[in-house]
């Protein structure tokens, strides 16, 4: 799925020369939200290629690349250890298991949804905040208005796009997207770029 970015552009012309820099982005569809929720919080707080390797250890301990619920609930910590998940990490994950193997919710499920109702049922799940949450919105369902105002990239390319000398507050933050409804998490990916640059 292409990012609509002239949608942005309509509302804050600013954007059309960050657009030209960085491209149009294209999002990849996720399917299964199980494995998506799984692989966000082993990479959560790392940086991509720790999270890349540690991963990548985690799928291998299966036959099947990527532990079916039943699988990942019966894995002894120990062995998620050994791959380099710490402990809270390894609580997360069998969470996320546990949800899934019981309530059986597919990405169909979840598409039917608003996303306040995704977040409400999510947040029940131990380990999964609104970081969490808000990445799944964008890159597992694609959703189009959010704009995960507690990620530390987003603020770093929030701070250039304005020319703050500091680190913006997530109310200015808010404040400051709303002109960018319904399509704020383009302008997010775009900060993500700004902020690697």
């Amino acid at each position: 799925m292409k990012l609509p970015v002239n949608n942005l552009i309509e509302l804050d012309p600013r954007f059309k020369e960050v657009i030209e820099k960085f491209g149009v982005i294209e999002l990849e569809k996720k399917t299964d939200p199980y494995k998506s929720l799984v692989k966000t919080i082993i990479y959560q707080q790392l940086s991509g290629k720790a999270a890349s390797t540690i991963y990548n250890r985690f799928l291998n301990l299966y036959p099947l690349k990527h532990p079916t619920e039943s699988q990942l609930i019966s894995t002894e910590f120990h062995v998620l250890r050994s791959v380099g998940l710490s402990n809270r990490k390894s609580e997360y994950i069998k969470a996320i298991a546990e949800f899934f193997n019981k309530n059986k919710t597919s990405i169909k499920d979840f598409e039917n949804m608003s996303d306040e109702e995704i977040r409400d049922q999510l947040i029940t799940i131990r380990g999964i905040g609104h970081w969490t949450i808000d990445m799944f919105l964008m890159f597992t369902l694609n959703r189009l208005d959010v704009f995960p105002v507690l990620d530390l990239g987003i603020k770093k390319g929030f701070a250039k796009f304005f020319g703050l000398k500091n680190m913006p507050s997530e109310s200015f933050m808010i404040k400051k997207a709303n002109k960018w409804k319904p399509y704020r998490s383009i302008a997010a990916h775009y900060f993500w770029s700004i902020s690697d640059n």
